[in-house]
């Protein structure tokens, strides 16, 4: 109460002061409990299913239009304002789409040289997702409708059984010349280390590369439509040969296979696999869980090929083939006016044909039999043995038939061995093989094509 000039009593409001900065803190601390960040809509995939976060918009509390208001106020209540932070809804068919995946296991990356994971596949019904995330509140989360595969095998497993197990293993001897077992030990590094994952295939010409003297391959010994030439890279069929039967073995999906025009005496029947440049290929898949290795070894003229990969319950598999059939050759006389009179030259020296089938069988770890399948068939042509004869000799006065020569006694080129005779059936072995042998002098394995 103040008295004026006049005496009259006066009513005064006191002016309210703030300390600045404390009014700022405590807008501040206002507005920390406030303030809601934006929430997105997001997903979150875990072993125990499919989940889903509703997005929520948050709010930002205006703190300088605040401590302008309560600075201007003089009492009472103080309407604070605030603005609302979007938040972005979740997109389902967008997730759908990233989500669609079969499932795989974890994998080896080559590349990186370690176990990457594999993937996990979902199916996901749209429009029952829809609805309960419609239904949901904001800002919570539900667990989708989902139909989810997981991975056979997680990184953590793989790891600690990557190429444990020697799932196979075949030996070939390589015969011939120095250069045909260098084309053979060649092709064997090249295909040495090769990695493939599960369902990845191999493709032995691509894998090999084109045989050029630049990377070190030399004639040898092939057929080129039915005939036996020198050609760059002969012999490498040894390597593809070898690396069937090993896959056989490791009981692999074979996915492209041909057999030699000839039969090859390096191998069992039926079990080899002719390859050329720009011709006949050999491929196989790795049909397992598991990543799987090749390893190959060359040393003392022998061609060993190793399939590492992982085992998990011992099953085991073995090759065995059956005969069908025998094509004989004959053998076909063409003259040579270049020849001495009454002399003969062997052109081409013959091949028997023969038919065979090539089973597979899988046994069980206790060695009870699983499984036997038809494999293949391999049917080798003949080749007629062609012999170059001279000019007859001239016609001599008959001499008297009791002074006439035995002809049993003549040592004539008709004495040569034939290079198509039989060989002995108990010479080709091949272990855990049931082998029914054919007659075969063939020296084999020069062949890179057809």
């Amino acid at each position: 109460m103040v008295r004026g000039l006049l005496g009259a009593a006066t009513e005064l409001t006191p002016a309210i002061v703030y300390d600045q900065e404390k009014l700022e803190a405590a807008v501040a601390e206002i507005a920390e409990g406030f303030d809601l960040a934006p929430l997105d809509g997001s997903w979150e995939l875990t072993r125990e299913g499919l989940f889903a976060t509703k997005h929520q918009d948050g709010r930002a509390l205006d703190q300088e239009a605040l401590t302008a208001a309560i600075l201007a106020s003089t009492g009472g209540e103080i309407e604070a304002t605030w603005s609302t932070l979007p938040a972005q809804p979740l997109d389902l068919e967008a997730m759908a789409s990233q989500l669609s995946a079969e499932a795989t296991p974890a994998r080896y990356d080559i590349e990186a040289g370690q176990v990457v994971d594999g993937t996990v596949g979902v199916t996901l019904d749209l429009g029952a997702a829809q609805y309960a995330l419609d239904a949901a509140l904001n800002g919570e989360t539900i667990q989708l409708p989902a139909e989810i595969v997981y991975p056979t095998v997680t990184a953590e497993e793989l790891e600690e059984v990557l190429f444990r197990d020697l799932l196979s293993v075949c030996s070939t001897k390589v015969s011939g010349t120095s250069t045909r077992k260098n084309n053979v030990k060649l092709s064997g590094e090249a295909v040495n280390g090769t990695i493939l994952n599960d369902g990845d295939i191999f493709d032995y010409n691509q894998v090999v590369g084109k045989r050029t003297t630049d990377r070190g391959y030399g004639p040898a010994p092939s057929y080129i439509n039915g005939e036996t030439v020198d050609s760059i890279g002969g012999g490498i069929c040894q390597t593809s040969s070898t690396l069937y039967l090993a896959c056989l073995r490791s009981n692999l999906e074979i996915t492209e296979r041909y057999a030699h025009r000839y039969i090859p005496s390096y191998i069992p029947a039926g079990m080899d696999a002719t390859v050329s440049w720009g011709g006949p290929d050999y491929k196989f898949t790795n049909n397992t869980d598991y990543p799987i290795k090749v390893v190959t070894t060359y040393a003392n003229s022998t061609l060993t090929v190793k399939i590492l990969g992982t085992n998990i319950d011992g099953t085991y598999a073995k090759v065995t083939n059956e005969y069908l059939s025998t094509t004989p050759y004959e053998v076909v006389y063409e003259d040579d006016p270049t020849l001495a009179p009454g002399t003969e030259k062997v052109k081409t020296t013959p091949y028997t044909g023969y038919k065979y089938k090539t089973y597979r069988h899988v046994y069980a770890a206790d060695g009870t039999l699983i499984s036997s399948a038809y494999e293949a068939t391999s049917d080798y042509k003949s080749r007629n043995k062609v012999i170059l004869r001279g000019p007859a000799l001239p016609e001599t006065p008959a001499t008297d038939p009791g002074t006439a020569t035995d002809p049993g006694t003549s040592t004539g080129p008709g004495t040569a061995t034939d290079p198509g005779t039989a060989t002995d059936p108990g010479t080709v072995t091949d272990p855990g093989t049931s082998i029914l042998p054919p007659e075969n002098s063939s020296t084999g394995g020069t062949t890179d094509s057809g």
